[in-house]
């Protein structure tokens, strides 16, 4: 956890130095093949049967994978943009905003449980 956490926190920074080299769609391009040749190695070796969703892959998956590349996308865009401290805050708010637009908009129940996570949440910021 320590490790992820550190290197969540370096994430922007090395984008910023990285997009003085490449642009921001090389960079993801590069990074999603990567990260899909390296599971599909690890799947291959561990577990075949896993691979047969290449075949035929689900809509829903297409649909979520296009939008995590766009995810992606506009992070780096948004480090190039402006500063690696900045790009890292916003990121870290979106779930926050979400959670506000879900109560707010769509009227959405929160739970006790719910509350005290949100808060923990806003007390770290």
């Amino acid at each position: 956890a320590c490790t992820a956490g550190f290197m969540w926190a370096i994430l922007s920074i090395a984008m910023k130095l990285a997009l003085k080299f490449h642009d921001g769609l090389s960079l993801s391009w590069f990074r999603f093949s990567f990260s899909f040749i390296f599971l599909l190695l690890y799947m291959a070796i561990n577990n075949k049967q896993d691979l047969k969703v290449l075949k035929s892959p689900p809509l829903k998956a297409f649909w979520a994978s296009l939008f995590l590349v766009g995810n992606y996308l506009l992070f780096i865009e948004g480090v190039g943009l402006t500063s690696p401290s900045l790009a890292q805050l916003l990121i870290q708010l979106a779930p926050i905003m979400l959670v506000f637009i879900g109560v707010f908009y769509f009227k959405e129940k929160i739970k006790k449980r719910q509350i005290v996570g949100f808060l923990i949440a806003l007390l770290g910021f």
